[in-house]
């Protein structure tokens, strides 16, 4: 579970090995030593208490040195870009993670935070030659003055003629503009580090991982290192078997700590500067305890997965541990990824995480569009379960080796980042993955995945007929999120004879309709409700009818909500027109052989709120619909059909008459032929075009009445023939004769 924590001030992270250090652990490892207990570890975090003893000077790129008290630290030559101001002050450490300090502390500052050269930290210590335990981190400060933080790591360093001496690695990757990112939210300005001598904590090897755990915490019943260093042994294992591709770049020994004060977190992965491939991870020292077995397994299985991932994000080790950067990127997919893994860790496919049941509220948030990266985490802890309804659609883990390789593929874009988009990659196209996110959703509603330890989950909207005959559900639902609504007959209805309808139309939302008589189930199909085609049936005490509402918009950035809003009522109340009152009069009538139907304030006025007219006197098929404004009753919105059954056209209006809204437009066999939006009569959103067999025409993007963005012609089988992008109307790019040609009039 990644966490990056931002704090008022600096917060501390780690700041990783180097080559040399890597190679000294995995001697350490090879030999079985464990580290003594009176041996002095350095903890290298930010001190809440200043001293006066302090020293700063210019380094430029020649080098120099920098010493205050028994602690010095030399910058080779061509360790910054230019001069940098470099400051090292005496602290008062403090307690951190269960690591008691034995001495003074330092802080080292530099005003860059891309130290390109490896610099060496020497402490006078005293004492014998030796190895000895550092626990290491580091604190970086970028230009929008956010900070990223993560807990300490621990290294080893030498003692020598009582010199300590410690080696400072250099960032891996410096900070540069990023494909796809805006470079100057990449830039960090300050990086920090602070030290002092702790003590107490041993270190267990294995064959590719390092632990280190401090000496008290562990019972001695249950040798709980050893289940950590097997379970992540058993990650790495069935990793290796899925494909994934991280063998050969990670620096192994792979280290695991065992720390306490990581609150309500089992664990979580850290990517320090110097490298994705000197990755970390921190266990919550609470898992080191009975019953905790399953957990541990879990777990490790869920974070060394997380540090694989990184391996394939796209961006730098800086770019991911920036807060800003960091938002929405890949977090939601890496979360839903892990939690999907931790059933393969146990062979359980019975298996259900505690954290997609505590967050199935997240079904009603789209995949893209949560607001913080707690939130984004929680969508993914819930998203795990349409990647497991994924997964076993392709019938293989393939699926999931195939996603991450989407992922890193996002590196040569220029559209920017996108977990959603990856996954539509993967599955094939947009409609694709539509379709698939509507059939899971559905069976999700109604407990119907084949996932028996899944609950029933709860409705978004309830309907009860003791409360009210009638009512419109108004819902809004961003891309890839769903909505649950369920109407209950608990009381006699007050006539036989209910429609239900969709009022609102939207190519990118979805309506199944079930029939039930309990909320926990089972329910049965009643197929799918489209909008301007209202559904008569009968009801009694006890039925209950769930709607499951879909949107499957994959617009990019898909953000843009969708309304749905479902009627229903007894059968003489308007079922097409939103805000029609229960107490409209209604009147129908038949004339040259075909119907129609009136709703208005009272008997006998020249107002109504609805019309219909049918092409049969038998009012079955509609013809046109005009629903109207209940205040002005102006035209609120004007619906026609093709005689053949087909919906034709839908346009919207607001009280002024001017075009607001969607409008749509269909080709007689159902087909999607255009889409505009307005509002207050300016073209304002997407615009489309499709050619009779479903490709697209003519994409764009209007603002304010004019074009802005990137339009686009498509020939036969959809592949884009003309590109030219617009700014406020005007031209920046593109064929200039052909663009005005096609788009020069729109």
């Amino acid at each position: 579970m990644r966490r990056n924590i931002t704090k008022d001030g600096f917060n501390f992270i780690l700041f990783f090995i180097s080559f040399n250090l890597a190679a000294l652990l995995l001697s350490l490892a090879q030999t079985g030593k464990a580290l003594a207990e009176d041996d002095e570890l350095l903890l290298l975090t930010i001190p809440a208490i200043q001293s006066p003893k302090s020293a700063s000077r210019d380094i430029d790129p020649a080098g120099g040195s920098l010493a205050v008290g028994a602690s010095v630290v030399v910058f080779p030559p061509a360790s910054f870009d230019a001069v940098t101001t470099v400051s090292l002050r005496q602290e008062t450490p403090q307690t951190t993670y269960g690591m008691t300090p034995a001495g003074k502390g330092y802080t080292l500052t530099m005003n860059d935070a891309c130290l390109r050269q490896q610099a060496t930290l020497r402490l006078r210590v005293g004492g014998a030659d030796r190895q000895v335990a550092v626990a290491m981190a580091e604190t970086i400060r970028f230009a929008d003055n956010t900070t990223s933080a993560d807990p300490p790591g621990i290294v080893v360093g030498t003692v020598s003629g009582g010199m300590l001496t410690l080696s400072l690695p250099a960032s891996a990757e410096c900070p540069a503009p990023v494909v796809g990112q805006a470079a100057l939210a990449d830039v960090p300005t300050k990086r920090a580090i602070t030290f002092w001598a702790i003590s107490g904590f041993r270190a267990e090897t294995s064959e590719h991982f390092y632990l280190v755990y401090p000496i008290g915490i562990l019972g001695e019943e249950t040798d709980y290192p050893q289940l950590v260093l097997n379970a992540a042994e058993l990650a790495y294992t069935k990793l290796c078997a899925m494909g994934f591709d991280f063998a050969a770049r990670f620096s192994w020994p792979f280290r695991l700590y065992i720390v306490s004060g990581l609150g309500e977190n089992d664990a979580q992965t850290a990517i320090p500067l110097s490298g994705k491939r000197y990755q970390y991870i921190d266990i919550n020292d609470s898992l080191c305890a009975p019953g905790k077995e399953k957990v541990i397994k879990t777990t490790l299985g869920h974070e060394f997965f997380h540090a694989v991932q990184n391996l394939y994000d796209p961006r730098s080790a800086i770019a991911i541990r920036n807060p800003y950067l960091a938002a929405v990127r890949f977090l939601w997919l890496g979360e839903a990824s892990s939690v999907w893994f931790e059933s393969s860790m146990l062979d359980d496919a019975t298996y259900v995480s505690p954290v997609f049941l505590t967050n199935a509220d997240m079904a009603t948030h789209g995949l893209e569009t949560g607001t913080s990266s707690k939130e984004i985490q929680n969508i993914g802890y819930w998203a795990s379960g349409f990647l497991r309804a994924l997964r076993q659609d392709r019938g293989s883990d393939a699926f999931i080796l195939d996603l991450w390789n989407a992922v890193r593929s996002q590196g040569t874009g220029t559209t920017g980042y996108s977990d959603l988009r990856a996954l539509m990659n993967t599955v094939g196209s947009g409609t694709q993955l539509g379709a698939k996110w509507t059939t899971f959703s559905n069976r999700y509603h109604t407990r119907t995945t084949g996932y028996a330890n899944w609950p029933m989950p709860p409705s978004d909207r309830n309907w009860l007929a003791a409360a009210q005959p009638s009512a419109d559900i108004a819902t809004e639902l961003t891309p890839f999120s769903n909505r649950k609504l369920l109407f209950s007959f608990n009381t006699t209805p007050v006539s036989p004879t209910y429609v239900i309808s969709v009022l609102t139309p939207s190519p990118n939302l979805n309506h199944a309709l079930y029939k039930g008589t309990s909320p926990s189930g089972p329910f049965t199909s009643l197929g799918n409700l489209r909008f301007g085609f209202p559904r008569t049936f009968g009801v009694s005490a006890g039925d209950m009818y769930l709607v499951s509402v879909t949107n499957t918009d994959d617009t990019a950035p898909y953000t843009a909500p969708d309304r749905s809003v479902v009627h229903i009522g007894p059968q003489n109340v308007c079922a097409f027109c939103e805000e029609v009152p229960t107490t409209a009069v209604y009147s129908q009538g038949v004339y040259a052989g075909a119907a129609w139907r009136y709703w208005r304030p009272s008997a006998g006025s020249s107002n109504y709120y609805a019309s219909a007219s049918y092409y049969d006197a038998a009012a079955a098929k509609p013809k046109e619909v005009i629903c109207n404004w209940p205040t002005t009753f102006s035209t609120r919105s004007d619906t026609t059909y093709y005689e053949s059954g087909g919906l034709e056209r839908f346009s919207a209006y607001d009280t002024n008459g001017s075009g607001h809204g969607t409008w749509l437009l269909y080709y007689e066999d159902g087909v999607l032929w255009s889409e505009i939006h307005y509002d207050h009569g300016k073209r304002n959103g997407p615009w489309l075009v499709n050619q009779p067999n479903g490709q697209p025409l003519y994409q764009g993007t209007y603002a304010n009445d004019k074009k802005n963005g990137t339009f686009t012609k498509y020939d036969a089988a959809g592949t884009a023939i003309l590109s030219c992008v617009y700014a406020n109307n005007e031209l920046q790019s593109g064929p200039a004769d052909a663009c005005w040609n096609v788009f020069g009039d729109l």
